[in-house]
């Protein structure tokens, strides 16, 4: 693996092989013919017949990143820190044992965290973002994490309604206000 993995580097790739190789996400266009649409994917076909082993690991680390810029953004019910995980040990091209061992933790411990059984931890972040060079950064990590956290947050309607119940006398109550 690269080590810290910048945007020099990653515009290196695009020069060498193109961007679309580069992400490895390249999508053709849905307003193609059929025959453009063919021809497209020959050519990245071929474009990825010429990549080393890790260039293909880089390319899907920066897929992945995309994706996880584009959830924290605007998240997509479904997809939370375990499937991003997952995302990761497959573009690791790696088994979830060595993948574990790589990233220095017991094969369980990462089966819980893909299972979403375990919380991630801080130096979690830490060791994936070395782990791909930078590419992916621990702050992307904890947004993940924390996007999780809000969804539960926010989801949890018995929760709110027991603790709403405690409160014996509100000292403001806004809904009356804004009616």
């Amino acid at each position: 693996m690269k080590e810290n993995f910048n945007e020099r580097q990653f515009e290196e790739m695009v020069q060498k092989h193109g961007a679309e190789a580069a992400m490895e996400g390249a999508y053709v266009p849905a307003d193609v013919t059929a025959e453009e649409r063919a021809e497209s994917l020959r050519a990245l076909k071929d474009l990825r017949a010429r990549l080393s082993e890790e260039d293909m690991i880089i390319a899907d680390f920066g897929q992945l990143l995309v994706w996880v810029l584009d959830h924290i953004k605007s998240p997509v019910k479904g997809r939370n820190f375990a499937y991003f995980l997952k995302e990761f040990v497959r573009a690791s091209r790696q088994t979830q044992v060595a993948f574990a061992e790589g990233i220095g933790m017991h094969q369980t411990e990462l089966s819980n965290l893909l299972h979403g059984r375990q919380k991630p931890s801080r130096p979690l972040f830490y060791r994936l973002e070395h782990y791909c060079g930078g590419i992916i950064e621990a702050k992307h990590w904890l947004r993940l994490y924390h996007l999780d956290r809000e969804r539960v947050f926010v989801e949890d309607q018995e929760a709110k309604a027991h603790s709403v119940a405690k409160v014996l006398k509100p000292l403001v109550r806004w809904q009356s206000l804004n009616s």
